[in-house]
């Protein structure tokens, strides 16, 4: 334990700080030992709700530390609601985000009842939001759909397992489509800030476009399959939020990036049963995207090679009119009828470099009629860094001047971790004025995510059978959305370990 403090500095005397320009690939550090320096470093002070157990005829709080795994658990305070509980371990967890092959489409998730969890990722403090004074979610997984050998889970966050009267959140990890873990992951860090603000949360994982974040089976999937995989876990969500305490007379949509871009075609696809979507730099607008990288408007840094890879095709040859083009160029769609739609909360950085802003700012516009009119960044000298714009109705778009892409994230560590590590460029929000305008806006945005009077009208609709629930394979603006911050985790873990 003395030892530790001589080692850092010698580590710091001996090598340069260790940057994520040093990494082109982070596989290496899905190791258990960098996962745990990682929980170890960020970890935030952060408790969850109690559980109960009956000891000497008395029905007793506990933290989920001190849990007798003996015996039996239960939520409530009559100790009437018994539930399964696994105690938490870090070791697990991280050995099971190191399992490429089963991380997300582990068919152990399909048990007969919901086993409760405490997973470390929410407890990490990595944002530009702080979660201090927010609880510890708890965590259920469940499989909501087969596609053929592929078993999809979808998690469910609360902060209290007994809560009921929620509302039903789909929130979507980003990865251009192709990544899982660094998407993923980066996601769970922000889950407790919607479990605050009283939803009950449910990330639905989905096949990719790329190969080696998933098994084979869910690998090398086409864009109309990964908009099938989340139109399935939509649907699941409306059958069996119920049964998670959860509202689901309409449901609330939200993403990063990727993910935000499938959430704001659920809200489009779906607007009878959508009450409102928060979308962080999303990409919305496929045609206009392809038509500007075919006049040479978009370089090739821009996020190309992900929506190529989701289309099934290079963008030089790619038809803006075609179908899958269409269904996902969602302003087009908006501005021919905006008061069918429900309102959606944008938040984009200015200098993000790999999706436009102007796919932000056309789904804005959109809301007025016309994607080409309205709003429109500024990033002039003399501009405020939140640019904030009523799009129409309850609809808004904050843009963030100097924000890149992530900028909902930021990794800051205190010394002696900030001696080996340089976060400088690990915080894509830019700097401490720009970090607090963004701060602001996801700020803003939560408090109107909770409170927007959305135009959900769904009907009852009887809960699904997990094992009936879209079990086929058929179905109905590049991103990156984590792989910077999960990154930065893992650099963080990994200096542990070399200090070590």
């Amino acid at each position: 334990m003395h030892l530790r403090p001589y080692l850092l500095v010698s580590a710091v005397l001996a090598a340069p700080a260790v940057s994520a320009a040093d990494f082109d690939d982070f596989s290496d550090l899905f190791s258990n030992e960098a996962c745990a320096g990682v929980v170890g470093v960020l970890s935030a002070d952060m408790p969850a709700e109690p559980l109960y157990q009956l000891g000497d005829g008395q029905c007793r709080a506990l933290s989920a530390a001190a849990i007798d795994s003996t015996l039996a658990v239960y939520s409530d305070t009559g100790c009437s609601r018994q539930i399964s509980f696994e105690t938490p371990d870090t070791a697990a967890f991280c050995a099971e985000i190191a399992d490429k092959n089963s991380f997300g489409n582990d068919p152990s998730a399909d048990t007969a009842t919901p086993v409760w969890r405490l997973p470390p990722w929410p407890a990490l403090d990595a944002g530009v939001l702080s979660i201090s004074g927010n609880s510890r979610p708890y965590q259920a997984r469940r499989i909501y759909r087969r596609a053929g050998a592929c078993a999809l889970e979808i998690h469910v966050f609360k902060k209290a397992i007994d809560a009921d009267g929620l509302k039903p959140l789909l929130l979507i990890h980003g990865g251009s489509w192709k990544y899982r873990q660094t998407g993923a992951i980066g996601l769970f860090t922000q889950i407790s800030h919607y479990t605050e603000a009283g939803f009950a949360v449910f990330t639905p994982f989905y096949r990719l476009t790329g190969e080696g974040e998933a098994a084979a089976a869910c690998s090398s999937a086409g864009g109309d399959e990964i908009v099938a995989d989340i139109e399935a876990a939509y649907q699941w969500l409306l059958g069996n939020a119920a049964g998670f305490g959860a509202d689901a007379t309409a449901v609330y949509v939200a993403g990063q990036s990727a993910g935000a871009h499938l959430a704001a075609r659920m809200a489009v696809d779906h607007p009878d049963t959508t009450a409102a979507a928060l979308l962080l730099y999303p990409p919305t607008d496929f045609g206009h995207f392809i038509r500007a990288y075919q006049a040479g408007e978009v370089d090739s840094a821009q996020g190309t090679d992900a929506l190529a890879d989701f289309l099934g095709e290079s963008l030089a040859t790619a038809d803006p009119d075609s179908d899958i083009v269409r269904s996902n160029s969602l302003p087009e769609r908006v501005a021919a009828s905006p008061d069918s739609f429900p309102p959606m909360y944008l938040i984009h950085g200015g200098a993000d470099e790999l999706v436009p802003v102007e796919q932000s700012t056309r789904l804005c516009n959109a809301y007025g009629g016309d994607p080409a009119s309205g709003a429109q960044a500024d990033n002039s000298d003399a501009a405020a860094e939140r640019q904030s714009f009523d799009c129409g109705g309850q609809s808004r778009l904050d843009v963030v001047k100097s924000a890149g892409h992530v900028l909902d994230f930021c990794v800051t560590l205190n010394p002696p971790w900030s001696l080996l590590i340089d976060t400088s460029g690990l915080c894509p929000a830019g700097d401490a004025d720009s970090q607090l305008a963004a701060r602001s806006s996801l700020s803003a945005a939560l408090d109107w995510l909770q409170n927007v009077d959305g135009a959900g009208t769904a009907q009852d609709i009887p809960a699904a059978d997990v094992s009936d629930s879209a079990t086929t394979d058929d179905g109905g603006s590049g991103s990156g959305g984590g792989a910077t911050l999960l990154g930065a985790l893992l650099l963080a873990g990994f200096a542990v370990r070399k200090a070590r």
